[in-house]
């Protein structure tokens, strides 16, 4: 058990500094975002950020990890794989998961452009400056390492506070709790999202808005995924929402 806990937690972990290393290119080549940072080398800017993450998302995983079992929230796939069993039925969850998020993406770009558009400088058009294979992989660091924050240490984190507070009679989370870790995990990430693209357009109250509301379009969905079919769900519908949002939309859509 031990055993298995400990690579489950390494493939999380490296998977998070891998992560991280694509978000690299999408800070070295937004300018906008580049002239917000420290003048370092693109050498170095990569040195710093994936010192970082080892730190933070060593962290994160082990609260997932230790809080997540006794909730019943978890990485089935990940926990199937470092056990050498096979996890039956993953690929077609797989592929929902990421239908869903390319859906989700497109409502979000569509109400970011002609919604709030109408109001305030769309931030997806701000976010198209970096070069394009560059968004497409920041994608990667959207799906693994804000899952592994959000959901898998900050929601795991919440929904045991509920746990602690009041359970089910099958000593599991209550639905009420559950659903209150969703929405606060949601709404933390939307608001986590407001320091960088202030460096992007005019951090405003109808921008703060806007964060909060159109990355619950994801976040939300994201969260019941991952109490229902687990971690790995949720990493592929972030990640579609985001191809679609960096990668797709804006090449089709000028």
């Amino acid at each position: 058990m031990v055993e298995r806990r400990t690579r489950t937690f390494l493939v999380l972990w490296l998977a998070c500094i891998a992560g991280a290393g694509c978000a690299v290119p999408y800070l070295a080549t937004n300018v906008q975002l580049r002239n917000a940072l420290p003048p370092f080398t693109p050498g170095l800017l990569a040195v710093v950020v994936l010192a970082q993450s080892a730190i933070l998302f060593a962290a994160f995983v082990f609260v997932g990890l230790a809080l997540g079992p006794r909730l019943g929230l978890g990485t089935p796939f990940v926990s199937a794989r470092v056990a050498g069993a096979a996890a039956p039925g993953f690929g077609r969850l797989a592929l929902r998961a990421l239908l869903l998020g390319m859906a989700g993406g497109a409502v979000i770009f569509t109400l970011d452009r002609w919604v709030f558009g109408m109001f305030i400088e769309p931030v997806t058009r701000a976010q198209d400056q970096a070069v394009w294979w560059s968004r497409l992989l920041v994608c990667v660091y959207g799906g693994i390492d804000e899952e592994v924050a959000m959901r898998y240490a900050l929601m795991t984190s919440l929904v045991w506070v509920s746990w602690k507070i009041r359970r089910a009679p099958d000593n599991r989370p209550t639905t009420i709790g559950v659903w209150i870790a969703i929405i606060l995990a949601s709404v933390v990430m939307g608001l986590m999202h407001l320091p960088l693209s202030g460096h992007l357009v005019a951090v405003t109250p109808l921008a703060v808005v806007r964060a909060v509301v159109l990355n619950s379009l994801i976040a939300v969905p994201c969260g019941w995924w991952y109490w229902k079919h687990g971690l790995e769900s949720a990493m592929a519908i972030h990640f579609a929402g985001d191809l679609a949002l960096h990668g797709v939309l804006p090449v089709l859509v000028r």
